[in-house]
């Protein structure tokens, strides 16, 4: 059973009885979290920990993976131990930039700016290793599950920088992810641990999580996963750009990695060159529903 108290956000504008923005004064060990709510889904986000989504829920269940020993972890705990933490999580890329340089962003607190009933932004542009600020604008749909997650990612050096979206979020375990195909592109293992759980189909990957580690990853430009588990279905959309330059993800558009703790949903964008000042926007959209 979760504990958290409320403090609600007025807005002068008439709205259904069931839209609200509330801050969680206490959520899970942190402060000053913020859900976004209509009458059936409810979202949770974290600006003091990487701006992240911890609750994720269509009827009171939730997706999102979560783990109480991470309960108030923050990015001072994170440089400590370096244990990757919970929550549906987002990262910038590539990959092999080291990761204590995305440590702020990833781990950091962003400001909140609230925008209407159904709205939240949270924005990082503090000084950061990277190079880049941030603005996410989360908009849960009055009446549903939508979710549409805006990203807009700006230089702020003097110099131009290499930079792509890297969706990381963590699902509950046990289920079964589902990856598109479209023909054009293949699928392959990303260094992981292989196995015989995988079944391709005409139009998709389908592969049911299993003790084993594996990372797995989609050239098609569908621009769609999804994850099924404890009869919930979440799906993202996003798009995908044929001529984009996916090179930091060998090639592939839609990746999952799998433990048999947690499913980890991995959309990515095309690298980008950006000049000083320019900005980049990716746009996800998110849905939930109920086996």
């Amino acid at each position: 059973m979760k504990y958290y108290v409320i403090s609600l956000l007025c807005c002068i504008l008439p709205i259904s009885v069931f839209a609200e923005v509330a801050r969680l004064s206490n959520y899970r060990g942190w402060k000053d979290c913020y859900s976004i709510k209509n009458e059936k889904t409810e979202v949770i986000l974290c600006p003091v920990a990487g701006g992240r989504v911890l609750y994720y829920a269509v009827n009171g269940k939730n997706i999102i993976f979560e783990d109480p020993g991470f309960d108030g972890y923050l990015l001072d705990d994170f440089r400590k131990d370096r244990r990757w933490p919970d929550g549906g999580r987002f990262d910038i890329g590539p990959e092999s930039i080291l990761g204590k340089q995305r440590d702020e962003l990833f781990m950091g607190e962003w400001q909140v700016l609230v925008q209407d009933n159904y709205t939240v932004e949270l924005l990082y542009d503090k000084e950061n290793k990277l190079g880049v600020s941030v603005l996410r604008k989360f908009t849960l749909h009055e009446k549903g599950s939508q979710l549409t997650l805006t990203q807009v990612m700006t230089n702020q050096t003097t110099h131009p920088v290499k930079r792509h979206y890297w969706g990381r979020v963590f699902c509950k375990g046990g289920g079964t992810v589902i990856l598109p195909l479209d023909g054009k592109g293949g699928w392959g293992f990303m260094g992981k641990h292989s196995s015989e759980h995988m079944t391709e189909k005409k139009d998709r990957l389908e592969y049911t999580l299993r003790d084993e580690v594996t990372k797995v990853g989609s050239a098609s430009h569908k621009g769609w996963l999804a994850y099924r588990v404890d009869g919930l279905e979440i799906t993202q959309e996003f798009l995908c750009f044929p001529g984009g330059d996916y090179s930091d993800t060998d090639g592939y558009t839609t990746i999952f990695y799998a433990d048999g703790k947690v499913c980890e949903l991995e959309p990515v964008s095309p690298t980008v060159l950006l000049q000083p000042r320019q900005s980049y926007t990716f746009i996800q959209k998110w849905r939930l529903r109920e086996m």
